[in-house]
């Protein structure tokens, strides 16, 4: 499966950050990101004397990280307190309800987060379908906003040149390429976006 952005870290920190040149992220993104930027990470580090190895399992399934007993076996290896491996196995399960839904997909996808290939065969063909719509959609209002401030710059620098200019030309078809380049995405972007509300409002709850 192409992933066109994968965010981890400070890379959905930065993300999140806003500016004149930057894009602002939806609400529902934002807890995307917020919520699974653990699926890029590391395994976590545990307290193997108080975790409840139940609510770990949900955690990590909910945010998109793979099953992770092992590791958390190896952590507590040396601890009198191993891990509750039904206890944990029962929370990842219930996690994977959770997050192996069609409108997450959409959401994890936009977010440009990675797939850990977490979910079970009955519910991964939907989950990868919105995922992939998701990554689309980010990758060309990504493109589409990278064209338009290379459009603005493109006519400020035209506006500079006279109309003599032996570079005027070459500005021209610069020009012309870009904002071809934009109506030729525009109203693709502007079909993923139909899909894209139309699962929204097929699966309103997040």
């Amino acid at each position: 499966m192409p992933i066109f952005a994968n965010l981890c870290g400070t890379q959905a920190e930065n993300a999140i950050k806003t500016s004149k040149n930057r894009w602002i992220l939806p609400a529902p993104l934002l807890l995307v990101i917020a919520g699974f930027n653990g699926a890029c990470t590391t395994t976590p580090t545990v307290n193997c004397q108080v975790t409840d190895w139940q609510v770990q399992g949900e955690r990590d399934a909910v945010r998109g990280r793979s099953f992770l007993l092992d590791d958390y076996m190896s952590q507590c290896a040396n601890t009198q307190n191993t891990p509750d491996q039904e206890a944990y196995a029962a929370g990842y399960e219930a996690g994977l309800l959770v997050y192996c839904t069609t409108r997450r997909g959409l959401l994890v996808g936009k977010a440009g987060l990675q797939y850990a290939n977490t979910c079970p065969p009955e519910t991964a063909p939907l989950f990868l379908s919105a995922h992939r719509l998701g990554n689309e959609i980010r990758r060309l209002e990504m493109r589409l906003r990278q064209l338009k401030l290379e459009q603005s710059t493109i006519e400020s620098q035209l506006s500079a040149l006279s109309s003599g200019h032996p570079d005027r030309q070459k500005t021209n078809q610069r020009l012309f390429q870009n904002r071809n380049d934009q109506s030729r995405l525009a109203p693709r972007l502007t079909q993923l976006k139909i899909e894209e509300r139309r699962i929204l409002a097929t699966y309103p709850t997040y």
